[in-house]
């Protein structure tokens, strides 16, 4: 019976005849047949057992939640005492737990920091980083040798030639950024922020040349007239009709010229003018009559003005001038990682 209570107090100790407090009588509702029937008593003629005694309490107090037969009232499950042992399993539980849930804390944060940090570079990995920085100095190098404003190309090789030194640009910059991702750049912010220096001048060198070849690409019909005009020989100087037709070829390509930059255009626009004026000139002169040279005086005045705003704007000087500043930049971080790989070896 499920919600009996143990009349005899607690397992292993004898009934007393008062009934424990608080326990619930079993009697309440009357006698429960016991499924055995106790022994007669027997006069013992010496120390006897409990069971042949007659004693209806055995001997060995049965465990908590067995059954206990010999009851005399009867087949009863006797509800599981608690014990302090059942406490010292749960505690032990609740600690492995707090355990599992460090270590697997640690680990997470560990992972973590591998993954993110990474650790510290490598002697080879400064070694690659070393030689990934002599493909810039080669960039740079192609860049400077590819540009060419030669007075003897034509329309289409201006063109080709700056589409080439455009494309050597991003070349450069494709392995400034794969040097970037390199580990001993990522990983040791030193040469993280020489990096980054590199990176900056070659981007100001790139932009410039970049601006300096579509500003050439856009010009290149007027150059192209400009220089077929410079390279004349002397005799076709003395030909009034063929000086005649090549200013005004130059007249027809400066006004017809698209323009973005705003300098290049006001020295585009003038050349036209001038051109027109100095095309004019030999026109007549190759009529018969020729005039006063003082009236072409303040178109080649025009003319030579215009060249100097050319000079300016297709300056190789500036182009120099950054190159110098990305290998400066490039030989600074290129010595820092040699010595870095130097450290580690020894």
């Amino acid at each position: 019976m499920s919600d009996n209570v143990n009349p005899f107090g607690q397992p292993g100790q004898q009934p007393t005849s008062a009934q424990p407090a608080g326990s619930t009588n079993p009697f309440a509702n009357g006698p429960v047949a016991p499924t055995t029937t106790p022994a007669a008593p027997v006069t013992p003629t010496g120390p006897a057992s409990p069971a042949a005694s007659g004693n209806p309490f055995p001997a060995t107090t049965p465990q908590p939640g067995t059954t206990d037969s010999t009851s005399p009232f009867g087949t009863t499950t006797l509800p599981p005492t608690p014990s302090v042992q059942v406490k010292k399993k749960t505690n032990v539980k609740m600690l492995v737990g707090i355990i599992v849930g460090v270590v697997a804390l640690l680990a997470i944060i560990i992972t973590v920091v591998v993954v993110v940090m990474g650790g510290q570079p490598t002697a080879d990995d400064y070694d690659a980083a070393y030689d990934a920085t002599r493909d810039i100095t080669t960039a740079v190098s192609d860049i400077t040798g590819d540009v060419d404003f030669s007075s003897d190309a034509t329309e289409s090789e201006m063109v080709e030639m700056a589409d080439t030194v455009i494309a050597a640009v991003d070349t450069g910059q494709s392995k400034i950024d794969e040097l970037g991702k390199m580990a001993a750049i990522t990983k040791d912010n030193e040469a993280k922020e020489l990096f980054d220096t590199l990176n900056s001048k070659y981007g100001d060198m790139g932009t410039k040349v970049k601006e300096m070849m579509n500003n050439f690409k856009q010009i290149a019909p007027v150059m192209a007239a400009m220089y077929q005009i410079s390279d004349m020989s002397y005799s076709d100087r003395s030909d009034y009709q063929v000086m005649a037709a090549n200013f005004k070829n130059l007249a027809d390509a400066a006004s017809g010229a698209t323009i973005d930059n705003a300098d290049l255009k006001g020295a585009v626009d003038k050349i036209a003018s001038a051109s027109q004026s100095i095309s004019n000139y030999y026109q007549q002169a190759a009529g018969g009559n020729i005039p006063d040279y003082d009236i072409i005086s303040d178109a080649q005045d025009d003319y030579y003005d215009a060249q100097d705003v050319l000079t300016d704007v297709f300056s190789v000087s500036d182009l120099y001038d950054l190159s110098g500043d990305v290998d400066d930049a490039q030989y600074d971080l290129a010595d820092y990682l040699l010595d870095q790989s130097f450290e580690l070896d020894e």
